[in-house]
């Protein structure tokens, strides 16, 4: 058992290890993976092959245990000198390298083999060694087989579950590694005493004389060899069947180290617990054969059960322990009757007690070798081509077909015609079993969003991830291994703002004269959808092929599509492996690696990642990390802060949504706020795309900025650094999307906030435009408390006033805005905000004029805005179109710019009829709404492109009325009333669009306004409530 335990204790910290030297993609983990088993496949065969000679296996054992700790301890200096040779090799390269070059693969190949050749071979070689031991006589062949192999792999599950929950998280790769080492050590000392209890040099224990001069060539008769073919195929099924599972479960659990550790000790312990049922059953050769039938079938029955009830399984509540238990319920069953396997194998070869552990030796060594083949072959051939459907047939047929071939050698030579008829029956059963896909698991979220994505457009099973991408009416999602990576607006959607589109467009702002840019993971491609002209390269590095195949296809549904963008250069490798392998530098890199538990993104938010990130940046160069504070606590948070400045002299943290975190890093000041008049002109040149995520001004980003230099320095005060050795983010992660809430996160950051405590960045130092510009923008960015908070430290109660009748503004709320504004009026007359605000209502209002106002009204862009408002309540379009480049002055940090704006589009949809001029009306008429959401903004909207024909645009339009929930700003108030007014013109509208491509999204929208047609606003349900 303790042999056991270690083994898996190495298994788990090497493969983490081999992950930081050789990367994460699936040749570099399929390489190790299969290193590891061909060191136990070659252990056996040695063993095999002198057992013989062997004086006492006991003592043996214990010298094996022993080599095994010492070359345990070998590994991490091997993998460190492993990491210098593979640079030294292939590195230098001067662009950044694909996975998968012959040179690379050759390099893990050897590497691998060398650097575990000799612990894993010791591992393989003790099992056999002990049951020369135990095995005395021939009826404790199969009994006592069993129980070691049993006794060994639960040792094996309690070395996996330790691992994950306990060592990794409290004592690092190497820590688990020194455990495991002084356990080896302990069994080396238990050997060795019991070796000397039973006396070493007596004759009798000392030698056994050989079974033949040709070692173990002729321990199995030449009628049998057909027995080492089956559990050669045994093992290659069973190996399938494991990936398989992990794969599809993986959707349920997650891909984090403790989700794969609880897969992984399912699956040992049917294989355990089976173990021990056939080394009871095995009593004889022949009660063995029928029983390894019986057990073929058995796996080919079960797995097909649990295949066609897995959406079964699927627990309504997410947590270690129901995720558990589903793991448990899919593998146990199957697995057991594997484990049966072992035992009855060996009971079914040998004869007598002498040949037991011989047969066991080899028989490991197939089987082994078996699941070798298999992990290789269903990761890169077997479930990327046929899927899971596919490789669920072939797995039960070729159980079946195992279970017939022992079956065949069982028979009469008389009744062989009954296992050919069988072997036609299975043969016509694999040609008309299709089962199908396991929906119900692969469209599984893991956790909550896109649950009204339901259009299947993309699905592919990968060599590391199954890759699903789902549409809603104005969304696409991409998925990886049920795991939600990224989304993008549909073609048509309305004005919005996506954190990820930051990730692209801001950091060029903080260093203009940039030219290159590295993004590490596609996603959706929405960090590429925003990237400045000026940005002349940009590199992406992807590790699943599939991912870039799943943008591909789904290219004619979005806005736009980055992968006809010249500037971008795919790189199919892990970000680690591709950046040391290279000398290629960049001005700017954006690391948006998937979610930090998992395998393939763990790695990318160490020290050790940032130093390399560091070593690839220019002078003066930007590195911008991306997490999401919903998968972290402030424990977390605070590590990974520190690991940024320990690396980094200069770092900041940015909130472009209520839970995207963007930390800037860099070895040069990242103070934006002290060339204001540069990232003006960027912006303005760019304005459309800048406009388009919400960034209206350079104070959009001083708004989102929530942490300076001096906030991350006092925040990570407290921080541990986050290190390869021990990554609490990869072990500690909120995985179930449970960490930092926003309110939680918003507390946290308070007592830093650069708006409040910055000399540079404090708000009620700034110009009072600007300053009241900063908390309409903090309302549009998800943040009113913020905004708040911000107001209070204003110095003057008029000042306060007039910030909070903006704030209010900015959410929607015009008459607690005018109130604001009334109660300071008379102290704050002269500003223009004041003014717009405290007469907003004469806008829209027919029976209001402005003449009464203008005259008093000082500032000259407010009195246009004012006139020309009026101008639009008569009707007169024209002359404000001749005023547009009047309504161009109005700053756009005003109250009042959307208005303009509004105006201007509005005069370009009554004069215009040109492709030019609708096109710059709907340009203008988005950039209004972002500014300020108004349900007649957006009607505005599908006007224009129901004029373009640009039907998207129009059935996007629509739904963005009718599916919100009040949060648009419905002039005159009413909400649903209001939208009901609106019918006609929708009805309209949706009659004009044509193609039948969009039919069924069109049946959603008349069904919807049918819905709210018969809605009686203020009307009372049968319960007594009140009708939303």
């Amino acid at each position: 058992m303790l042999s056991g335990f270690a083994a898996l204790l190495y298994q788990t910290a090497w493969l983490r290890l081999f992950s930081t030297i050789f990367g994460t993609s699936e040749y570099a983990v399929t390489i190790v993976l299969a290193a590891y088993m061909g060191g136990l496949a070659l252990g056996a065969w040695v063993a095999g092959r002198y057992l013989d000679r062997i004086h006492s296996p006991i003592f043996a054992y214990g010298i094996l245990e022993l080599m095994i700790a010492v070359s345990a301890l070998c590994v991490p200096l091997l993998m460190t000198f492993s990491g210098f040779a593979l640079t030294a090799i292939v590195g230098g390269q001067a662009e950044l390298p694909n996975a998968g070059g012959f040179l690379q693969l050759g390099f893990y190949i050897i590497a691998s083999f060398i650097v575990l050749g000799i612990p894993t071979t010791c591992m393989g070689a003790t099992l056999p060694i002990l049951l020369r031991q135990v095995i005395h006589s021939d009826r404790q062949i199969g009994s006592r087989t069993g129980m070691l192999y049993a006794i060994n792999t639960i040792g094996a599950v309690f070395g996996t579950v330790i691992a994950a929950f306990v060592f990794l998280p409290a004592l690092g790769m190497r820590g688990t590694v020194w455990f495991g080492v002084v356990v080896n050590i302990l069994i080396y000392l238990i050997a060795v005493i019991i070796a000397l209890a039973q006396g070493i040099d007596s004759e009798d224990r000392m030698l056994r004389p050989r079974t033949s001069e040709l070692g173990m060539a002729q321990i199995v008769p030449k009628k049998m060899h057909w027995m080492l073919c089956v559990m050669l195929g045994s093992g290659i099924i069973s190996f399938v069947y494991e990936v398989l599972w992990t794969r599809m479960l993986g959707h349920i659990v997650g891909g984090s180290v403790v989700a794969f550790a609880t897969m992984l000790a399912a699956f040992l312990s049917g294989i355990a617990l089976g173990g021990f049922i056939g080394g009871i059953l095995a009593t004889s050769k022949k009660r063995a054969s029928w029983l390894f039938i019986a057990a073929q079938i058995l796996i080919a029955i079960f797995s097909a059960y649990i295949y066609y009830n897995l959406e079964k399984n699927v627990p309504g509540i997410r947590s270690v322990k129901t995720h558990a238990i589903t793991a448990f319920s899919v593998m146990l069953p199957a697995t057991i009757f594997i484990g049966m396997t072992f035992p009855l194998a060996v009971r079914i070869l040998s004869d007598t007690a002498e040949q037991s552990s011989l047969q066991a030796a080899r028989i490991y060594m197939w089987n082994t070798c078996g699941a070798v083949i298999g992990a290789l072959a269903a990761g890169f051939v077997i479930i990327p081509n046929l899927g899971f459907e596919g490789t669920i047939v072939l797995c039960v047929i070729a159980n079946l077909a195992l279970g017939l071939i022992v079956f065949f050698y069982q028979l009469p030579r008389s009744q062989i015609w009954f296992s050919t008829l069988l072997g036609i029956a299975l043969c016509i059963s694999a040609v008309l079993w299709r089962p199908s896909r396991p929906d119900a698991i692969i469209k599984h979220a893991f956790f909550g969003h896109s649950q009204a994505a339901t259009n299947e457009e993309f699905f592919a099973v990968g060599r590391s991830s199954t890759v699903l991408s789902l549409s809603s009416f104005h969304e696409i999602f991409y998925r990886s291994n049920g795991l939600p990576e990224a989304n993008v607006m549909r073609k048509g959607a309305g004005p919005t703002i996506l954190s990820q589109q930051w990730l692209g467009a801001i950091p060029p702002l903080f260093r203009p004269d940039a030219k290159s840019m590295l993004v590490v993971g596609y996603g959706g491609g929405a960090v590429l959808e925003a990237i400045p002209q000026h940005i002349e390269s940009v590199d992406v590095v992807e590790l699943e092929p599939e991912v870039i195949e799943a943008n591909r296809v789904t290219a004619h549904l979005r806005m736009q599509d980055p992968l006809k963008d010249p500037r971008i250069n795919i790189v199919f490798n892990d970000a680690r492996n591709a950046l040391k392998l290279s000398n290629k530098k960049f001005d700017i890199i954006v690391s948006q690696p998937s979610h930090p538990w998992t395998a393939g993104a763990s790695h990318l938010f160490t020290k050790e990642y940032m130093k390399l990130v560091r070593r690839h940046l220019n002078r003066e160069g930007v590195f911008l990390q991306w997490i999401n504070a919903e998968f972290v606590t402030e424990t977390l948070l605070r590590d990974l802060t520190a690991t940024l400045l320990s690396e980094f002299r200069y770092v900041r943290m940015v909130q472009a949504q209520r839970n995207a975190l963007h930390f800037y890093a860099s070895n040069s000041p990242l103070d934006i706020e002290s060339d204001l008049p540069t990232v003006g002109k960027i912006i303005s040149k760019e304005q459309q795309l800048f406009a388009s995520i919400g960034v209206n001004s350079f104070n959009d980003i001083l708004a989102a900025i929530v942490l300076d230099e001096n906030g991350t320095t006092s925040f990570a005060r407290t921080g541990k650094i986050i290190r390869d050795n021990q990554n609490q983010l990869a072990v500690l992660s909120r995985q179930y999307g449970d960490g930092l809430k926003f309110y939680a996160l918003m507390n946290i950051l308070k007592p830093f906030d650069p708006l409040i405590h910055n000399n540079t960045l404090k708000v009620r130092d700034m110009p009072k435009e600007r300053a009241l510009y900063i908390l309409g923008s903090l309302v549009r960015l998800g943040m009113p408390n913020r905004a708040l908070d911000v107001m209070n430290t204003l110095d003057t109660e008029e000042y306060r006033r007039l910030a909070q009748a903006i704030i209010y503004k900015a959410s929607g709320d015009k008459f607690a805005a005018q109130q604001a504004v009334n109660l300071a009026f008379q102290n704050i007359v002269d500003n223009p905000d004041a003014v717009f605000i405290a007469n907003y209502e004469i806008l829209d209002n027919p029976d209001l004029n402005t003449d009464d106002i203008i005259g008093n009204v000082q500032n000259r862009d407010l009195a246009t805005v004012f006139i020309l408002s009026e101008a639009a309540k008569k009707g007169d379009w024209q002359t404000i179109f001749d005023q547009d480049e009047a309504l161009t002055q109005v700053p756009v940090t005003r109250s009042y710019a959307g208005q303009a704006l509004y105006l201007r589009a509005r005069s370009r949809f009554e004069l215009l009829k040109d492709q030019e001029g609708l096109e710059k009306a709907i340009a203008l008429i988005e950039r209004s709404h972002l500014v300020e959401p108004t349900a007649e903004k957006l009607i505005l909207r599908a006007k224009l492109a129901d004029r373009l024909q640009d039907s998207d645009r129009v059935l996007n339009s629509i739904w963005q009325i009718v599916f919100s929930r009040n949060n648009l700003n419905v002039t005159g108030g009413g909400g649903d009333t209001k939208k009901q007014s609106y019918l006609p013109e929708f009805a309209q509208l949706l009659s004009r669009v044509t193609d039948p491509t969009l039919e069924e999204r069109v049946n959603v929208l008349k069904s919807r306004l049918e819905h709210v047609s018969s809605t009686q606003v203020g009307s009372k349900t049968s319960d007594g409530t009140t009708q939303p």
